[in-house]
Formats: C-alpha cells, structure tokens, sequence
C-alpha cells in the first residue's frame, strides 16, 4: 500500500535529479561508466526500480544519460499495452472499415514482416506517443505509412518511418544535408511526426480522424473538403468528407489493423512478441566518429549499427552533429568503455563520397538542327508527310524536331518547326559495299542458315544481311554465294 505515494514521491525526485544534471553534463564528463550495472536488472524486472534506488542512493545513477521508462510496464508484450491506449476504435462502426479488416484476415506472413521490422523501434514510438497523451492507434501509422522501415522512399519524395516529405520535415526542425537526414532518424523522426500530428489535431477543432487524414494528404485539402461540405448542407465528418482515394483508404486501414492488434486471436493471427522494456538508448559521442568503428567498439555488427542510425547518409557522422549514436541497452555500456580504445573519432569535412552524377551515355548523338528554322502553324488536311514534301524535309527529322511520332495525327493551330533542309547527297558520293581483302565467301549448302553462318564465322545476322543487301527472312538458294564479312 505504502509503494504508490512512494514512486510518487521518488519521479519527483528524479525529474528534479534530470533537470539538474543535465545542465552540468555538458560541461564535465561522468566521473564514471554511463551505464551501471544494476540496468540489467531493471531491465529484467522493472519493480526492482525501487529497491535499486533505495539501495544504491539517488546520486548513483546518471539520469541524464539513461532516464527511466515514462511509465512502469504493467505487460511483458508491447503488442498487449497497445490495444490498452486506443481511444479511437471504439467510436468508430465495424462497417466503414470491414473490407480493409478482411485483408488483415489470417494474414499471419504479413504481421511476421511487421513484426521483424517494428521489433527495435515500436518500444520507442509506444513510450512516446503514451508521454504525450495521444491516440494509442497512432503508434501503428508507420506501419500503414511504410511499414515500420526507416529506408522508404514514396514517389512524392517523403521519407523514413513516418514518410515526411522535405518541406514538413524542416518546418519541425529535422535536419537534411549531404551527411545526415532526420526524417529517417528513429528518434527525431518520431518527435517530429507526432509533433505534426498535435499540430494538425489543434488546427482541424481537436478532430483527431481529420488529423490523421491531413497527415496524408494535407491541412489544406481536409479544410477544402469541410468547407465544400458546409456549403452544401453536407456533415463535415471524415467519412462523409470527399477526399482523394488513397486518403479515404487511410484511416480504415489504420483502423483495421488497429482491429486485429486488439484481438489477433478473432483473426488468426499470432502477433510476434515484442519485450515492453526499452530497447534501445540515445548515447552521446562527443565528436564526428567512423560508425564502423563505432560498431566493433558496441559489439555489434555493422548492418546492425547503421539499421539502428538510418539518418546517417555515410560511415562517418556528420561533422556538425548530432553527436549520439542509437544502440541497445546491453551495448550502450560497453560502447562507452571501449570509444578511446577502438580510435572511433574522426575528422572528414567532406561526405566520403557524393551522390553519383548523370553521366552522358556513350553512343550516337541526337542530330542538331543547323541553321534558321521554320514555323508552320497546322491548317485543315495538313499532314507531315505533306509538310514535309513542301519543305523539302523528310518525314522522319520534321517529327524529331518537334518530339512527335512520325504517324502522329495532327492538331489545327498547332505550331510545328520546320527543320532545316538536309544537304542531299551526290550520287557519286553513295559508295557501295566493296568486298574487301578479309571479306570471306560461302557457297550455300543444304542446311545452311544465316544464323549457323554468323555463329560458324562469328559475325552478327545483320552484318552478313547488309553486305549481300538481303533480308533476315530471305530464303537462301543452294549453290548461292554470300559474302562473309570480317569481324
């Protein structure tokens, strides 16, 4: 009975201890490991919190660095506390989300994949969107948004977990450049998105369904869609709003899969279990450091280093920060120990290597246009091949010209460009194919192709073809002789 005002009275405290050191952090190093030893054990068993402050003393632990869990876990399985912060799903009827529910139906692979994916992050995004107060169903928008991987990449160039397009991202304080992208930082990403999220909710009169949609598609096109609705006597709730299609299939599916989260066992599926501890804590690094460095010195591979730390671009942090590493609890600890020792810092004022440029492709360049060009504006039964003939162009550079098939039908008032005119060449000038010295020939036999001849000389169909002047199709004549071109 006597534990409740006891904690109370201690997250007090240790609210007091955060605020405190932190400011003294920054100007002096820790006198000893960032981590203690007794985190394992609170990791194991999150009660004994209590008795490990009152037995090791308030001041033995570093709270800056490692702050405890927003709120003591009450279940062992992430997927388990969920369901409990929903506070969207029940107001909401079955029927306007059951075709996206029957996808979702016994669809045990795909809760696999974003199970496996989800698995160092959820923990995380849970604590934060629970800090806040928010919609619990939040916590599953990544994986409607790209399935909990911080490497996705949309058409509309939005990236990371929470898929933030540039300009979003920098009005929330994300940082892009050539070393590091915050949108798909684990950390900064999620603030950023959920700070977006609390704003759009202010925004839309505190209507967290229009909140969500605006996430989608927009402020600006939810506020279209109530305005048009209010001019026409219409309800102005999200599901009577006329928004665009994939933005109508966004929150049912949200809703959906918040459905089966709440009772998988309803939908034949078995959700991979997630521990309810942290996972994963933010160490500070002083300094620009070599992550594949950085990875032997935490004991993890490198794959798994750069998975927990999207936002860097290269194996080098950025020179101008942030200056911390993502890693796991059991790492962290060993990390700090062993940074001097594995030589993690570097100096590198330039990405290690750019983006690769668009280079020209070799090959035959586009014909340029010498000289003055015409313009023809198209009248009645003009065609190109009549332009053309009048002109004194042919078909195919008028139809270049203009970035048009040569069959292409042509539009009245439109303008075209005359190209113009082609030197013709003499006669005398058009040479004929001459047979030279290394030139071979072949009397034809039964049998013989023009695919067994330019396998048997190795030469190409084409080159046996142009030097007779004969067609790929042509039926050859026993007796009949070919010329074999030298290659």
């Amino acid at each position: 009975m006597s534990r409740f005002p006891l904690i109370i009275i201690l997250s007090l405290l240790l609210s007091a201890c955060f605020q405190t050191t932190s400011k003294k952090s920054q100007a002096q190093k820790p006198s000893r490991d960032l981590y203690p030893a007794e985190l394992k054990s609170i990791q194991k068993d999150p009660n004994a919190v209590l008795d490990n402050l009152l037995s090791k003393g308030l001041d033995d632990i570093r709270f800056n660095y490692s702050p405890l869990p927003s709120s003591l876990p009450k279940v062992s399985d992430v997927w388990e506390r969920i369901p409990k912060g929903f506070s969207l799903l029940n107001g909401i009827e079955q029927k306007h989300f059951a075709r996206s529910l029957n996808r979702f139906n016994k669809a045990q692979r795909y809760f696999n994949y974003i199970g496996k994916r989800a698995k160092p992050y959820l923990h995380h995004i849970v604590e934060e969107v629970a800090k806040r107060g928010m919609p619990m169903e939040l916590a599953l928008l990544p994986a409607i948004e790209s399935s909990y991987m911080p490497h996705a990449v949309s058409p509309y160039r939005a990236v990371g977990m929470w898929q933030i397009i540039p300009s979003t991202g920098r009005s929330f304080g994300l940082k892009q450049n050539a070393w590091y992208d915050g949108r798909r930082d684990i950390v900064a990403s999620t603030d950023a998105a959920l700070d977006f999220l609390e704003t759009l909710y202010k925004n839309l009169d505190n209507n967290w369904l229009h909140a969500i949609a605006a996430y989608n598609c927009g402020e600006g096109c939810v506020r279209r869609a109530i305005a048009k609705n209010r001019a026409k006597g219409l309800p102005t709730d999200y599901w009577s709003l006329p928004l665009p299609k994939e933005t109508k299939k966004y929150i049912p599916k949200l809703m959906a899969l918040s459905t089966v989260v709440q009772d998988p066992e309803a939908y034949g599926v078995d959700l991979p279990k997630i521990d309810n501890k942290p996972y994963l804590i933010s160490v500070p690094t002083e300094g620009q450091v070599d992550l594949r460095k950085a990875a032997k010195a935490a004991g993890l591979g490198q794959k798994e280093l750069k998975k927990l730390n999207p936002g860097f671009k290269h194996w080098v942090t950025d020179p101008k920060g942030p200056h911390n590493l993502l890693l796991p609890l059991e790492n962290a600890n060993l990390f700090y120990q062993r940074k001097n020792e594995k030589g993690i810092y570097v100096s590198v004022s330039k990405p290690p290597y750019q983006a690769k440029s668009k280079t020209k492709r070799k090959g035959k360049k586009k014909k340029k246009y010498q000289g003055k060009k015409r313009h023809h504006y198209i009248s009645q039964g003009d065609t190109l091949y009549k332009l053309a003939k009048r002109y004194g162009v042919n078909v195919r550079s008028l139809a270049r010209a203009n970035g048009i098939s040569s069959k292409a039908t042509l539009a009245l008032g439109k303008r075209l460009i005359i190209p113009a005119k082609s030197k013709k060449k003499s006669k005398d000038k058009k040479k004929k194919p001459q047979v030279t010295k290394r030139n071979k020939k072949h009397k034809i036999r039964k049998g013989d192709t023009l695919a067994a001849l330019a396998k048997r000389y190795s030469t190409s169909i084409n080159a046996i073809c142009r030097l007779n002047r004969i067609g790929k199709k042509t039926i050859l004549n026993i007796g009949q002789v070919l010329k074999i071109p030298y290659m």
